[in-house]
């Protein structure tokens, strides 16, 4: 058996996120991280059909659809809602495996921080 697993890397979306008001008012970049390790075989490897994979572009239209829902304080509660998200669409899709979401915000208000802070959920599909 030929494992399979699928990352979409570093997503870019622009998200009104910060602990205060004032840094909630401009939208800055976030990078979305999304790793699938699935525990069974996509049919796509064989037929070559969109159909019978995971379509990536679904998966960053979810990414933007709850990153441009609202302000968010807390990285944390943005990835969080990301993940149930993402793992909603995917177990209607009857995908089963291993779905890890990184978030990245990169312009922190940390003097000397230059890569910013990541935050991660992981949940069984």
């Amino acid at each position: 058996m030929i494992n399979q697993s699928m990352k979409i890397q570093d997503y870019e979306v622009w998200v009104h996120l910060g602990c205060s008001l004032e840094e909630q008012k401009f939208t800055q970049p976030v990078h979305v991280t999304v790793t699938l390790i699935f525990h069974q075989p996509l049919n796509g490897m064989n037929t070559d059909h969109l159909s019978d994979a995971v379509d990536y572009v679904n998966l960053t239209e979810l990414i933007k659809e709850v990153s441009l829902r609202k302000p968010y304080n807390l990285i944390e509660h943005l990835c969080y809602e990301v993940t149930l998200k993402i793992s909603d669409f995917l177990k209607t899709k009857l995908v089963k495996g291993q779905l890890q979401i990184d978030l990245r915000k990169i312009r922190v208000p940390v003097e000397n921080l230059r890569n910013g802070v990541v935050y991660t959920c992981e949940t069984t599909l």
